[in-house]
């Protein structure tokens, strides 16, 4: 674990400790999520109107962005490391929030998210000490993905997310707000393989195609695709933004494209990315002296 409080251990004041989850090494990098909780910490501990008695201290661990990693970091954080803490930030990925909400309440650790996006966690009788910082993906994704399809006026569309509990979700809910505006979806869900999915994709002659997966599923993704030949200008893929950039130059042996022909499919191809704009709706002055300005999408 590393240690986070960006200044002085200040003696005359008490220290509270904040578990941090950070993707940093593997398959999402979030290193900027650790800068701004740095920057965060700073901020809180120079303010003299916010716990002026207190020191706030984070330690945090590199989950990875994995299923496992977070549940084994809420071990080291909470019987391993030896101080008491009051809150969990993070982790960062849905899959592995879903085992550490159900395990955290039994401490009454808050835990405070700021990139997971599952509508799973929003249930207050699972997860009475979970709040996020970040809306559900339901809404933060599906509201600009219908109004794509309305915008553009496409009918038929196909949607590609993981197997995970709370990625069917998310396929789920987009389903039923496509339906509402007549537009059939082809839905697949992402195994250990996505070969048969992209054949079957090919075979419907569906052109436009969203994809809600992680960095190394889109690898997949586009590696069956290039040998598929499921490419060219008459093909529309629509992405999450959170993947690294150049994420099809990234060498990923569980696959066998190399990165050349990843590249090949990739670049020449017409790629839309939906970003996420986690900011206030409120109309009011932050602490950096700005006003958030918010596009809404009407669906």
């Amino acid at each position: 674990m590393a240690v986070v409080n960006n200044s002085c251990l200040d003696t005359r004041k008490i220290p509270l400790y904040i578990g941090g989850m950070m993707p940093i090494s593997v398959g999402w990098d979030g290193s900027g999520c650790l800068v701004a909780a740095e920057y965060a910490l700073e901020q809180i501990n120079n303010r003299l109107d916010i716990l002026p008695d207190y020191e706030l201290i984070m330690l945090w661990n590199d989950t990875q962005c994995a299923k496992d990693k977070p549940l084994r970091a809420l071990y080291d954080q909470v019987v391993v490391s030896g101080q008491t803490k009051v809150a969990i930030l993070g982790p960062s990925c849905s899959p592995g929030v879903d085992l550490l909400a159900a395990t955290s309440k039994y401490w009454n650790l808050l835990t405070i998210l700021f990139a997971a996006f599952s509508p799973a966690l929003s249930d207050r009788s699972k997860h009475p000490t979970v709040y996020r910082t970040i809306p559900i993906a339901t809404n933060v994704f599906n509201d600009p993905y219908i109004w794509l399809i309305r915008n553009y006026g496409w009918s038929r569309v196909a949607f590609i997310s993981k197997s995970a509990t709370s990625f069917v979700m998310i396929q789920d809910d987009f389903v039923e707000k496509a339906s509402k505006f007549n537009v059939s979806v082809a839905t697949e869900l992402i195994h250990d393989s996505a070969k048969n999915q992209i054949e079957l994709l090919k075979n419907l002659d569906i052109r436009i195609i969203f994809l809600y997966t992680f960095e190394h599923d889109a690898r997949q993704i586009f590696c069956e695709a290039h040998k598929s030949a499921l490419s060219g200008p008459d093909i529309v893929w629509v992405i999450p933004t959170w993947f690294r950039d150049k994420w099809w130059l990234i060498n990923d042996e569980k696959f066998d494209c190399s990165v050349e022909e990843l590249a090949e499919m990739v670049e020449p191809s017409l790629i839309i990315g939906v970003d996420v704009l986690a900011t206030s709706t409120l109309n009011k002055t932050t602490v950096a002296g700005v006003v958030s300005i918010v596009r809404v999408y009407t669906v």
